[in-house]
């Protein structure tokens, strides 16, 4: 009886995890900043189930402890479930396959409500880009 509510869950399989596919996403990806984030995405085989995958990266070096990197990753994730449904349904009307990698550029800990700023806009680029 959950016709009108949009999904925002974020399952495993909307993860990128193959090894092939991040190399591929990182070395033959088209890329753009959208401080304090960088976003590589590449068009791959469309999956009804799973039409974009994502992959979610904070370094050891811009955040040395681990609390900071899982907090900044789980924020992003967070945007991202939250407003991914118009990204999917292009996706899908398209019959396009996206693999995206948001890695986090920024040296401190940025609140949640400037983070999801920059995945809406990243999300929307993306959009008019295809």
């Amino acid at each position: 009886m959950n016709f009108l509510k949009p999904d925002n869950s974020f399952n495993k399989n909307e993860r990128l995890s193959k090894k092939t596919e991040i190399d591929a996403l990182f070395f033959r990806g088209k890329s753009f900043v959208e401080k304090p984030v960088l976003v590589y995405y590449k068009k791959c085989l469309y999956d009804k189930d799973a039409p974009v995958k994502i992959i979610i990266s904070v370094s050891k070096k811009k955040l040395a402890k681990a609390i900071d990197r899982n907090l900044i990753k789980r924020r992003i994730k967070e945007a991202y479930r939250k407003n991914k449904q118009e990204l999917i349904k292009t996706c899908n009307n398209n019959n396009i396959g996206l693999n995206i990698a948001f890695v986090y550029l920024n040296n401190e800990i940025k609140n949640y409500d400037s983070i999801e700023k920059k995945i809406v806009l990243s999300l929307q680029k993306i959009i008019k880009l295809l």
